[in-house]
């Protein structure tokens, strides 16, 4: 009587709205006979509220059969002593919700009073379901009116949540193609009483009201269909019989649910959401044209999607797939009886087309649920309030707008002079490539000759000029001239987090984008010094969330996936930061206790970059240098004090600029030493001195690359000393309080402070706004003259030497209708050391003027149709031409062109070969007339193929497939796991109460 008693005081809690119809005479005839069978397992927690609203009905129908399905608590006990029922009888829990139902109906001779037309519905009831007081009244009203339905639907609300709207959980079911449950109303939508009654294709079986006819005819619910998608299934089989299945709205029930949620001990699955989906493939089969085809079809998508769990590393939802595909594959005679009785029932044919979710429902639900995450994660934003808003114009007014707006405006009038017409070059930066076929080209095309990939940051900056539409210029422009608001827009997202005052973190964050035109990097177009600028800043935050956020489970490998995928974008830049990352990710590991993370974080750039590391090896002064290192060759090292002042090779800015700014670094750094004095502080203040030592010490060497000298740029080891004197003045001010008088101001130590960093920024831009980039970088046209460049573009596909004397060195390089582009610093002039030792006798011989006998075969055998000379005396030229029977034409004052006849191409025919003036590897091929070439020995470093006769000859080179495979899968896998990790929805509290609580929250 106690539980009877608190189950009507808590009776609100699943009342369900109560919508008025008129009870007529024909109306309480109807529920006469209406036969209604609750169904009752392991129920306890949630029978005595279902019972309660029973009662409450408005009409009752003629006979109430309850079926306890061998429960293990006090549900039989319930359904005994209510009063309510005609009679109580025992079912069988191996057994599903329909043969239960069957046990009911024929406890109480259902056929014989068909027959005498006693009844004419059956209600079906779950013991989770609480009926509201109406929802008889309105099913028999639908029953009996225009429409004469054969099976209703009515409206399931979701358990009441105290002082929320209603919920809709569901009114109607259909089932894609993959067996996925198709809900007709999405759940969750708020119940207006704005929906009108519809036909579906089925729905839930709790509170189902179906004709005695269509239920006799059908034969119930299938046997192969225990629970959650009978009901569906029996809906089709309707469909098929062209019977009406409608829903109706306005009989609305609370449904909790509680098998598919795993609120319930049942011996029929342990896994309620494997064999949710399981069922649902099985109704998709068994229901197709062809039973064979269309469960291997199943099985292939459901593969696929547990892919898609596996990579957005949703556990339960990825064993749940696994489990269901295995049940799925042992249920083929489930399936073939399933077809059996479904095409007994009627054609496929007459089921409407419309019932069926549209094509690409799957996408467009996954993409709508994408758009309402980030919707509501926007809106959750907008409602934080933000600290430090003055106003209306709350956004406009921060920190971070003003900075970006400060950087931007004084970055346009810096490179007033650049914003033009023409490609973008400086001693560090080649010009762009003509198109992005050809961007894409100089990662995925390896050079022939040499073993190993090129370098992954030419793909990075193929992918930029990809989204800058296509045009590679753009996405150059871009990165140089706008790198300084970059990075100080990287800088600031993290400087933030260690100042207390944003204000600080915004001047801190314009010094160390202006770092980039004072150290003369972006006068030098330094791609390098450009990524370090942007990439450190966010290295360093990933650092700092990974040593204070390290969570378990799959969110514990977010952190150390972005640390490696932020450090294999600056290690494809300079392979030499790879040891200092390293050494940072084992030091977090050993903080946090978590060496597997340290692993990923530290090794996960060796995996991607695995093709690029045979080139690497192969050419060991590589690891010393940056990006196009033999596009420069060895100059002057920088001065060590310059460096101490963050000047860094090709600096234009008067050292007296750089001084007074790099001070304010210093004297901030300091001023956190003295006032930390922590063992952090001391250990970063350390390693500026150890990047400072690093950067000298590296610019004073000169190595091979590429058979050419070239001296390691300091740039990035110039940055990773300034970006830590930054992290160490960002963790030493304090912010000054405003509200003093200027008297008390003026005596604050953090006003001096704020005010040499404040001096600072504006020192240096008024230096780059009045100065601009310096001479070095500029948008320049072409030093080869047009009917060279016409030449090179020809169907001979030849090629430029150009030489340059400077001293008693003889620079050489070599160009072809690509021109010097992006990676052409990054490989030797011709990927064979035989023919770039030509290439160096050529040079040495045109600079002093000396040429061999055999100088002519030389520029034939190497397609050199032109030959640039610069800076070699007019007595070297005179004796150059004459020996070699070359005709110079004077360019300029210090420039001569030579010019080699027509015949010269990269392709010749010679002795029955096809010779191709490239190095000998296995990407070319080679086709006569649709016939492939057979490879043949040229004699030389070319690569040859056997013909007969003079024919039409397509050559190609075939991508390396393998290193572009390993390095986007390996992009993938440290984005996948970087990914936040999928999150289960969560039940209200009262809906996944167990049996003792319940009991006891009715007690109290």
């Amino acid at each position: 009587m106690l539980a009877k008693d608190s189950s009507k005081l808590w009776s609100w809690v699943e009342e369900a709205p109560d919508n008025r119809q008129e009870v007529t005479e024909d109306i309480l005839s109807a529920a006469g006979r209406v036969v209604a069978v609750l169904v009752a397992h392991n129920g306890e927690a949630w029978l005595p509220r279902t019972l309660a609203h029973l009662e409450r009905l408005e009409v009752h129908p003629g006979m109430l059969i309850g079926v306890d399905a061998d429960s293990s608590d006090e549900s039989r006990l319930m359904l005994e002593t209510t009063g309510i029922f005609d009679l109580v009888v025992d079912g069988n829990q191996n057994l599903g919700f329909g043969e239960n139902i069957k046990f009911g109906l024929s406890a109480a001779g259902i056929d014989e009073k068909l027959a005498r037309a006693e009844f004419d519905w059956v209600w079906l009831l779950h013991d989770d379901l609480a009926v509201g007081r109406t929802s008889l009244t309105h099913l028999v009203a639908e029953a009996i009116g225009d429409e004469r339905p054969d099976v209703l639907i009515p409206k399931l609300l979701m358990p009441k949540r105290r002082n929320h709207p209603d919920k809709i959980a569901s009114l109607g079911e259909s089932i894609a193609a993959d067996g996925t449950r198709a809900p007709v109303v999405e759940p969750g939508e708020l119940d207006q009483g704005q929906l009108e009654p519809v036909s579906v294709l089925g729905g839930c079986s709790a509170g189902m009201m179906i004709s005695l006819k269509a239920w006799q005819k059908l034969d119930g619910f299938s046997p192969d269909l225990p629970l959650f998608r009978d009901a569906v299934e029996f809906g089709m089989r309707a469909n098929r019989a062209k019977m009406k299945v409608l829903t109706c709205p306005d009989a609305s029930m609370r449904h909790i649910n509680a098998t598919r949620n795993g609120l319930r001990n049942t011996k029929l699955t342990n896994d309620p959401k494997a064999f949710d989906i399981a069922l649902g493939m099985m109704v998709a089969a068994g229901h197709s044209q062809n039973v064979s085809k269309a469960s291997k079809k199943l099985t292939s998508i459901a593969r696929l999607n547990w892919l898609g769990h596996l990579f957005s590393k949703s556990a339960d939802s990825r064993n749940a797939l696994k489990a269901a595909i295995t049940k799925f594959n042992t249920e083929k005679p489930s399936v073939q009886r399933i077809s059996e009785a479904a095409e007994k029932s009627g054609d496929f044919a007459n089921i409407d087309k419309a019932l069926f979710p549209a094509r690409f429902w799957e996408m467009r639900q996954a993409l709508d649920l994408l758009a309402g995450k980030v919707a509501d994660k926007t809106a959750a934003r907008s409602l934080r309030p933000e600290p430090e808003a003055r106003g209306g114009l709350r956004t406009l007014a921060s920190p971070g707008m003003i900075t970006a707006a400060f950087l931007l405006v004084i970055t346009i009038i810096a490179s007033r002079f650049l914003l033009s017409f023409g490609k973008l070059t400086a001693p560090l930066l080649l010009q762009s490539p003509d198109s992005l076929g050809v961007a894409w080209r100089n990662w995925t095309h390896s050079v022939p000759g040499l073993f190993g990939a090129n370098p992954p940051w030419l793909g990075l900056m193929a992918f930029g000029s990809t989204l800058t539409f296509g045009q590679p210029e753009w996405f150059a422009t871009v990165l140089v001239l706008g790198g300084c608001l970059i990075a100080g827009a990287c800088g600031y997202f993290f400087l933030r987090h260690l100042t207390k005052s944003r204000w600080q973190a915004a001047v801190l964050a314009s010094l160390w984008g202006l770092a980039l035109p004072l150290s003369g990097a972006t006068g030098a177009g330094s791609l390098d010094a450009i990524a370090a600028a942007i990439l450190l800043p966010l290295i360093a935050n990933v650092c700092r969330v990974w040593l204070v956020n390290d969570k378990a489970g799959p969110q514990m490998w977010r952190r150390p996936a972005h640390f490696a995928l932020l450090s294999t974008i600056l290690i494809s830049f300079v392979p030499l930061t790879w040891l200092v990352l390293a050494l940072v990710a084992f030091l977090i590991g050993k903080r946090t206790k978590n060496w597997k993370a340290a692993l990923i974080a530290a090794l996960g750039p060796i995996v991607v970059l695995l093709p690029w590391l045979p080139r690497l090896f192969s050419d060991p002064g590589r690891l010393l240098t940056g990006s196009e290192p033999s596009a420069v060759w060895s100059s002057s090292a920088p001065n060590p004090l310059g460096l101490l002042a963050g000047r860094g090779e090709f600096a234009s800015a008067p050292i007296a600029i750089n001084v007074l700014v790099i001070a304010v670094f210093w004297v901030l750094a300091l001023v956190a030493v003295y006032r930390l004095r922590s063992r952090l502080v001391l250990y970063l203040a350390g390693s500026a001195v150890a990047f400072l030592a690093v950067a000298i010490l590296l610019s004073r060497l000169v190595v091979t690359v590429n058979y050419v000298p070239a001296r390691p740029i300091s740039f990035v080891w110039l940055f990773c000393y300034l970006g830590v004197l930054l992290m160490l003045a960002a963790l030493g001010t304090d912010p000054t309080d405003i509200r003093m008088s200027r008297a008390e101001l003026l005596h604050k130590p953090n006003f001096w402070l704020a005010a040499a960093a404040v001096f600072g920024v504006l020192l240096g831009s008024f230096w780059w706004a009045i100065a601009g980039s310096g001479p070095n970088l500029n948008r320049g046209n072409q030093q080869v003259p047009s009917y060279v460049q016409d030449t090179l573009r020809s169907e001979r596909h030849t090629r430029a030497l150009l030489v340059e004397a400077d001293g008693s060195v003889a620079k050489y390089w070599l160009v072809d209708e690509n021109g010097p582009t992006w990676g052409s610093g990054e490989k030797p002039a011709i990927g064979s050391r035989a023919a770039n030792n030509q290439l160096s006798d050529l040079a040495k011989q045109i600079a002093q003027g000396m040429p061999s006998d055999d100088v002519y075969e030389q520029l034939t055998g190497l397609a050199i149709s032109h030959i640039w000379v610069r800076g070699v005396s007019e007595e070297a030229i005179q004796e150059f031409s004459s020996s070699a029977s070359l005709t110079p034409i004077d360019v300029d004052d210090n420039t001569t062109v030579f010019s080699m006849p027509s015949n010269v191409s990269r392709m010749m025919f010679k002795d029955g070969k096809v010779l191709l003036s490239e190095p000998k590897d296995s990407q070319w091929s080679a086709k006569a007339v649709g016939t492939r070439l057979t490879a043949s020995d040229a004699g030389d470093w070319r690569q040859a193929w056997e013909l007969s006769e003079k024919k039409n000859v397509e050559i190609s080179a075939s991508p390396s497939l393998f290193s572009m495979a390993t390095q986007i899968l390996g992009l993938l896998a440290l984005g996948i796991l970087g990914a936040p990790a999928a999150k289960e929805e969560k039940l209200p509290r009262r809906a996944t109460e167990t049996a003792k609580q319940s009991a006891r929250r009715r007690a109290e």
